[in-house]
């Protein structure tokens, strides 16, 4: 989680200019019960919130979100990427019989494995829990 800016101006194609964005993994939730992300009494501008199967996944999400409103210059792009990789790019949302023998989203503790979680749906004929999903926010000004 990291503050970056840059200089603020409007241009001519009515696109706001990104000055400063933090990126925030907000982790893995059931959609159901995601609280979501917002910016009041922050200072921040606007959140993109990204969902994914990863935080990697869901952070780019995010990102494609708030490329299609906001201009992110040259000197604040390099910092965003560097923010985005540094997002996990494990799949770590739990699978549909860890959440149904749990009841919720399984805390680590309660977690089985959570590395080859792909290739474990593939043996296994299962799939990702449904509605569970790894979120990623993005706020700016």
């Amino acid at each position: 989680m990291a503050n970056m800016q840059g200089q603020y101006n409007e241009p001519e194609t009515g696109r706001k200019i990104v000055t400063e964005l933090q990126v925030m993994d907000l982790g893995v939730e059931h959609a159901q019960y995601f609280q979501g992300a917002g910016v009041a009494d922050t200072g921040w501008e606007e959140v993109y919130v990204g969902v994914g199967m990863s935080a990697r996944e869901a952070g780019e999400d995010a990102a494609e979100n708030l490329y299609q409103v906001w201009e992110v210059p040259p000197e604040i792009e390099p910092l965003l990427n560097n923010e985005l990789e540094q997002l996990s790019d494990e799949e770590d949302v739990p699978l549909e019989s860890e959440v149904e023998e749990h009841g919720h989203v399984p805390t680590e503790e309660e977690e089985t494995a959570e590395t080859g979680i792909e290739e474990e749906y593939e043996e296994n004929g299962m799939e990702p829990a449904e509605e569970v999903y790894h979120y990623v926010a993005i706020f700016v000004k």
